[in-house]
């Protein structure tokens, strides 16, 4: 998965996929840490693409500004939903993240 996704990688390929797709990945990465143990780094893999999103937010309303599809400027509820998973499921604690499971 680290070496397909680079998910440490600013443009990698986690950052290519489209938002909830990685979002929901992040998710389960962590889900799979919190029960496997950390032989999956899913929590810092969740992290370090959260940061990324951070990043992208739009400054003013800290809404996610990532591409803007159907060529307008119209935010999709989707994308939202996705960047504010990400952002939560990276927040989380190991022992929250259990909880997950």
């Amino acid at each position: 998965m680290a070496s397909h996704f680079g998910p440490y990688e600013d443009g990698g390929g986690l950052d290519q996929e489209p938002l909830q797709f990685a979002a929901i990945l992040t998710s389960n990465l962590v889900m799979a840490e919190a029960f496997i143990g950390d032989r999956i780094p899913g929590r810092s893999i969740a992290r370090a693409y959260a940061d990324r999103l951070w990043g992208r937010r739009d400054p003013g309303t800290d809404l996610y500004d990532g591409e803007k599809r159907e060529g307008g400027d119209r935010l999709h509820l989707l994308d939202q939903a996705g960047y504010a998973r990400a952002l939560a499921v990276a927040a989380l604690s190991a022992k929250s993240a259990r909880k997950l499971c």
